[in-house]
């Protein structure tokens, strides 16, 4: 049966096998004792989680850092960007996962933005035909009072006889 080891052991041994610097598993066993089998284990394990799993309480950052640091690599090449990486302590994944989520919460912005007029402009559409029938019927009211003879205009043709009363 294997060791079992707490998180606040693997954790940071997860991140220097995966971060920019990847220290190799074999040299991390020589350093603290653990098996090599074990830290190989733990490597292909934290390789499968997402991302943000690795992200210990340490390199915690805000959402503006996270945006300012991904706006910063943007304009670099590939060797500046590595350099800029390793300076940071930003694993290239990290990196991307971050400009994949501001680029998600820019288009989320905008569709929200643009279902909230739609459902605006729904409701403005449907108070119009509501009040298009309704000036209608009002206007049908006010005809048929205006025309003598005809259901109750001043005129002499009686109730019987009017044709909007199905006679």
């Amino acid at each position: 049966m294997t060791k079992p080891y707490p998180m606040e052991v693997r954790g940071p041994l997860e991140q220097r096998m995966l971060g920019p610097s990847q220290a190799r598993p074999v040299d991390l066993a020589v350093e603290t004792g653990i098996p090599s089998a074990t830290l190989c284990r733990w490597r292909l394990e934290a390789r499968r989680r997402p991302v943000e799993a690795l992200v210990t309480e340490s390199t915690i950052r805000t959402a503006a850092e996270k945006l300012q640091l991904v706006l910063e690599a943007s304009t670099l090449d590939d060797e500046a960007l590595g350099e800029f990486l390793r300076r940071e302590g930003v694993h290239e994944a990290e990196l991307s996962a971050w400009r994949e989520a501001a680029t998600d919460a820019l288009r989320v912005g905008t569709s929200t933005a643009k279902r909230g007029q739609s459902r605006r402009i729904r409701e403005l559409e449907r108070e119009l035909r509501r009040k298009e029938k309704a000036l209608a019927e009002t206007a049908a009211l006010l005809v048929l009072q205006k025309k003598p003879g005809i259901c109750g205009g001043t005129g002499t043709t009686t109730l019987r006889s009017c044709p909007a009363r199905g006679s």
